[in-house]
């Protein structure tokens, strides 16, 4: 039986260890576009304890959201058009 939380903490160590960020406690709000290329190049977040947002770039966006990919993707495909 797969425990839900210890998988994904692990998941987090893993990434860690090979060189990620992670962030805990924090909400996708928007996508942060590169205007020639039109693809996405970092994400806005919002921090659900001190409602800060930061942006986060990065060469390659993973979109992890599991049951909720149809709320984020739909954003993700409209928001830059």
């Amino acid at each position: 039986r797969l425990r839900d939380s210890r998988f994904t903490l692990g998941l987090a160590q893993q990434a860690v260890a090979h060189g990620a960020h992670v962030v805990n406690h924090a909400r996708a709000i928007d996508f942060v576009w590169d205007n020639e290329t039109r693809q996405p190049i970092g994400v806005v977040f919002q921090d659900e304890l001190s409602k800060v947002h930061f942006t986060v770039y990065a060469v390659h966006i993973v979109n992890a959201t599991g049951a909720w990919i149809d709320r984020k993707s739909t954003r993700l495909n409209s928001s830059h058009t």
